[in-house]
């Protein structure tokens, strides 16, 4: 099961490390801390792409009907999610760990991991540094300025063609690819090592 909130992020990464524990045997263990790396860096990569979905394409309906109190909330969820860089500094670590992994002989692993590098190199490449996912503070600033003041149908285009631009970015065939690279790879470890326990926090 994927996370769906940032919380959720911290409570698989318990879950994760609750299942390794149980693993014994030195292969098994090497096998166990690659599936884990690779489950928690594609679930933090649907989340991230999740939260996107929610916040920009909501706008894209609503802005025009929002009153200055939801406007506020609004300001302020995006600007917290723009400037939090929780979800960033996860992916880094995950990708990180499992680049440590030297998996080229592992024929049946191997594959699936490059897919999910791929996909998370796809996804950082697209994301600004510290104003996710706008390239640069400005960016921000000014997509926030133009939420509180949209009042009309030429406000209304401009910021609906921002989040449109925003979303397109975020090709959420990517994070599917990654989830499906990420079935096969539990797949392929558990039918190598039959003994390790079954990762339901997946």
């Amino acid at each position: 099961m994927l996370p769906l909130t940032i919380n959720d992020v911290v409570t698989l990464g318990d879950r994760a490390v609750a299942w390794l524990n149980k693993v014994t045997g030195k292969k098994e263990q090497r096998a166990a801390k690659v599936l884990m790396s690779a489950g928690l860096l594609v679930g933090t990569l649907r989340l991230l792409d999740n939260l996107i979905q929610k916040i920009f394409g909501g706008i894209k309906v609503t802005v025009q009907d929002l009153t200055e109190d939801q406007r506020k909330k609004l300001v302020k969820e995006i600007n917290d999610f723009a400037r939090n860089e929780v979800l960033l500094k996860k992916i880094r670590i995950y990708s990180d760990e499992l680049e440590k992994f030297d998996v080229q002989k592992w024929k049946d692993v191997a594959g699936s991991v490059a897919q999910i590098k791929s996909a998370t190199e796809n996804i950082l490449g697209v994301i600004g540094v510290g104003t996710t996912p706008f390239s640069n503070e400005k960016e921000l600033e000014d997509f926030l300025s133009n939420l509180r003041q949209a009042n009309n149908i030429r406000q209304k285009e401009m910021l609906n063609k921002i989040c449109k631009t925003i979303l397109s970015l975020y090709d959420r065939n990517i994070v599917a690819q990654a989830e499906h690279a990420l079935g096969t790879l539990r797949g392929s470890i558990l039918n190598k090592y039959p003994r390790l326990p079954y990762p339901d926090w997946i």
